[in-house]
């Protein structure tokens, strides 16, 4: 319901925008709304709706309906190589959701790191406004890039030199 989601925007603003540290893209500040569709009247902030969908190419997106995909839909995974999306390109590590009880469970490997590798190299050669980090906490997914006695902090190390790459503009290993 619209007027519902533009109660959830408003009180997002009026909790968390007062603080210098929150997120601003193209000067304002950035609001991320979760497989919603963005169909109400907002200022002050700067909306995206983020989801996931096997294609997010014009006329192929299966998430909307009417399957167009809007200049404020982003994605926020994708299997390599993850796709360029109205400027930005998203990374996981990898995803693992069979503990869930799903019909049709999905199964992305970390492949002891290559398929982050694998995102983040081919998010640089994209050259995208932003890159995003889907699922940086989301252990039961076993997507997180957290320090775990599995990895380490082998993510986060990774992490830091891509971003060194990202803000570089350069590509490279890690």
């Amino acid at each position: 319901m619209p007027s519902v989601k533009a109660g959830w925007v408003d009180k997002v603003k009026a909790e968390f925008l007062g603080y210098p540290n929150y997120l601003s893209y193209h000067d304002r500040p950035l609001l991320l709304l979760f497989a919603s569709r963005l169909d109400f009247p907002v200022s002050g902030v700067l909306l995206r709706n983020v989801y996931w969908t096997p294609r997010y190419g014009p006329g192929a997106n299966t998430f909307n309906l009417d399957n167009v995909l809007y200049p404020q839909d982003w994605p926020f995974w994708a299997d390599t190589p993850p796709p360029l999306v109205n400027g930005l390109v998203p990374v996981m590590p990898g995803y693992i959701d069979t503990h869930l009880g799903r019909d049709d469970p999905m199964v992305y490997p970390r492949n002891d790191g290559r398929m982050y590798h694998e995102q983040w190299q081919s998010a640089l050669a994209q050259k995208p406004e932003l890159i995003m980090i889907y699922s940086w906490n989301e252990y039961f997914e076993q997507s997180a890039i957290e320090p775990t006695e599995q990895w380490g902090d082998s993510y986060l190390r990774w992490t830091k030199c891509y971003i060194n790459h990202a803000h570089n503009g350069t590509t490279g290993a890690c």
